[in-house]
């Protein structure tokens, strides 16, 4: 489910909203990742109703909006509603589902991707406009006030994310949005871009929070849910615990901005300052040194590069030639009694780049230089001194 996060006063942040339309977005996809009973739900209560306060504290990075999309809420409610049931298990272990929980599970999955589409929509749309209605807090990244051109959104899914392809596929969603973005910015956009150092209109961080606790935690905490809907069999939990993969930057990249909280030692009935002081580190990285990028090209084929590799050796051998033909002409004009050698030399050396394609490489790096060399050591070899000095000064200025 999902719960905007809005202010308890709208009276209080009055003075606080730009009054300039937002231009650049910044949204930070956090995900809560751990065991059913490890304390996920609250950490993500904590998050949501700590960017909640008005705060100058040097945890609190600005946030316009914070929103929270809950898979257990949308699995349940879609359970309840195929067959009454009051519980549903969360586990890749298929076999253990009865065919409408199995069915609400992939349903829930898909709201809570689409959820996510829709609120990284809407904060697109206000690159045109400022939300009266987002919350405001006091700080921005920067430490700094609040840029009136800058529009900052918390996205938290709260799911077991016990499985790399789960949270890769939550990064999916986020690259495909990344992808329309990039297909929908124009060329002049993209020039104002440039010239004013931006690196788009929106930028995407995503960033997760591994939940590490015991199992034997998990289990006790999830025994005090017997007779709710949030609770979980324990064989589930520990076949969970047996196929858990933890967050790891090392083997997914987009993994990178991660943090456990056993290594913070976090009590997740309580966050600390500390944990929200890497948290705003978290979203940092996540923002600036590791956003969402585009979906690369898919790799060329062999027909392909061999393809690439004969148009760019066609289009260097017309380029030598061009500068061969330019020498003929300014030897010629200088002295008449080198025409021929000239016109020799010309054929020598496009034989000699058809034949050894290694002097490509050597013309990309050194251009008419390298050519002229050529030409001139094959021209004036039978040349006298003042004839070598004047050709090779009308070379050098044909080739200024």
């Amino acid at each position: 489910m999902i719960h905007p996060c809005t202010p308890n006063e709208a009276s209080d942040m009055d003075s606080d909203i730009p009054t300039h339309n937002a231009k650049r977005i910044q949204a930070s996809v956090l995900l809560l990742c751990g065991l059913p009973g490890s304390g996920k739900s609250t950490i993500s209560r904590s998050i949501s109703e700590h960017y909640q306060r008005h705060t100058t504290e040097d945890s609190s990075p600005h946030f316009h909006k914070v929103v929270q999309i809950e898979y257990d809420v949308i699995t349940n409610r879609l359970a309840k509603d195929r067959s009454d049931s009051t519980s549903i298990p969360e586990t890749h272990a298929l076999e253990s589902f009865t065919s409408s929980e199995l069915e609400a599970w992939r349903e829930a999955r898909i709201e809570a991707l689409d959820l996510l589409r829709k609120e990284l929509s809407i904060a697109q749309q206000q690159s045109g406009m400022s939300d009266p209605d987002a919350f405001v807090c006091q700080e921005n990244y920067t430490e700094e006030m609040p840029d009136p051109s800058l529009y900052n959104i918390l996205i938290i899914m709260d799911d077991n994310f016990h499985l790399r392809s789960m949270r890769r596929d939550v990064y999916k969603v986020c690259q495909t949005f990344v992808d329309q973005l990039k297909e929908n910015t124009s060329v002049t956009q993209i020039l104002e871009e440039r010239q004013h150092n931006f690196e788009g209109d929106m930028k995407i961080g995503l960033s997760t929070v591994f939940v590490n606790a015991s199992l034997d935690t998990c289990i006790v905490n999830n025994e005090q849910r017997l007779g709710t809907p949030n609770y979980i069999p324990q064989r589930i939990i520990t076949n969970m615990h047996q196929t858990m993969e933890v967050p790891d930057g090392q083997k997914a990249k987009f993994e990178l901005c991660s943090m456990d909280t056993s290594e913070l030692k976090v009590n997740t009935q309580s966050p600390d300052d500390d944990f929200f002081s890497q948290l705003k580190a978290l979203f940092l990285s996540s923002i600036s040194q590791h956003p969402v990028v585009p979906t690369p090209p898919p790799p060329m084929t062999s027909e392909e590069i061999e393809k690439e590799r004969l148009a760019t050796l066609q289009s260097t051998m017309h380029q030598v030639d061009l500068v061969l033909r330019a020498f003929v002409g300014v030897t010629c004009r200088t002295n008449k009694t080198f025409s021929k050698a000239a016109n020799m030399a010309r054929k020598s050396i496009i034989t000699e780049f058809k034949e050894d394609t290694s002097l490509i490489d050597n013309f990309s790096t050194k251009g008419n230089e390298a050519v002229k060399m050529k030409f001139e050591k094959i021209v004036l070899l039978h040349a006298t001194e003042d004839q070598s000095a004047e050709i090779k000064l009308a070379l050098c200025k044909a080739s200024i």
